[in-house]
């Protein structure tokens, strides 16, 4: 029997600013995340078998790290442990995200698996305990928190989040199915010696598209040319986008997906045609 359905959106960063790098090594960053309406699907049951038991299915389903290294095992493995949970869980994964596209696939599944721990044994967390559990499992865990809502902002290390007003966008992602690692697009960013950018003060709801896009407009990805130096083809993919009809195009998170936004959900319908027959091997999705 298959229990609760969750969806696991993708995270898409609209801006991705550096400003500056804390001496742990770690990055202190500041972001706007849109959820759009793409997503890989949860279920999450409990199960009078021996041990926990998870199923993925799905287009990336066959590239996944080993259950030990997935994001959703260690939640579920922290929760037993942690509050003494004896039944053991099956777990049903659809995995239809692309992984390493710095759209936040498995930091979602994560998130969404601290949420259906917490309902499946009525734990009773309130959200700052479930943030602060979240910390425990990477910086876009958090904010991944934040997917009932369509956006929300994120500073630090990840861990100071708030949602955030955002209207619905018509919306285009392309990945071209070649991951890229968090940790190696840093390093590229630093070879560079950058300059680091300025934080954005107040950051408040949005009331319609344009007032979002012209808040937009003064933003960018700080990590895009750190991700073209490894990967050429997000250069390539942000060219057709930009010509495809687009208001803004841009790559989220330390790439490889790149997404851009359109007028109206005819043009984008255009452009998805247009995109599909230019790139047929590429992960195309609309939201």
């Amino acid at each position: 029997m298959m229990g609760k359905l969750y969806k696991a959106k993708a995270k898409l960063n609209l801006f991705l600013h550096v400003l500056g790098q804390y001496k742990d090594g770690f990055h202190e960053l500041q972001s706007l995340v849109y959820f759009p309406n793409i997503y890989d699907e949860l279920s999450f049951t409990k199960s009078n078998e021996q041990e926990n038991s998870f199923l993925a299915t799905g287009e990336f389903s066959t590239i996944l790290p080993i259950w030990q290294e997935n994001s959703i095992v260690k939640v579920v493995n922290f929760f037993q442990e942690n509050f003494s949970l004896k039944e053991k869980i099956q777990v049903n994964l659809q995995k239809n995200l692309p992984l390493g596209g710095g759209i936040g696939g498995g930091s979602s599944n994560a998130a969404v698996s601290i949420i259906a721990m917490n309902d499946l044994f009525n734990l009773k967390l309130s959200s700052a305990d479930m943030l602060k559990i979240s910390t425990k499992f990477g910086s876009d865990v958090p904010v991944c928190l934040c997917q009932h809502h369509r956006g929300a902002v994120f500073a630090g290390k990840g861990e100071l989040v708030d949602s955030v007003d955002i209207p619905e966008l018509p919306i285009l992602l392309i990945n071209p199915k070649q991951p890229l690692l968090t940790k190696d697009v840093f390093f590229k960013y630093k070879e560079t010696s950058p300059n680091y950018s300025a934080k954005i003060e107040n950051i408040n709801n949005f009331t319609d598209s344009n007032s979002l896009l012209s808040f937009l407009k003064n933003t960018k990805n700080d990590l895009t040319s750190a991700s073209i130096n490894l990967n050429k083809n997000i250069a390539d993919i942000l060219e057709n986008l930009n010509t495809s009809g687009a208001i803004l195009s841009r790559m989220s998170g330390s790439g490889s997906t790149c997404f851009a936004i359109y007028k109206s959900n005819q043009d984008l319908a255009i452009a998805e045609k247009k995109l599909k027959i230019l790139y047929p091997n590429y992960w195309i999705a609309k939201g």
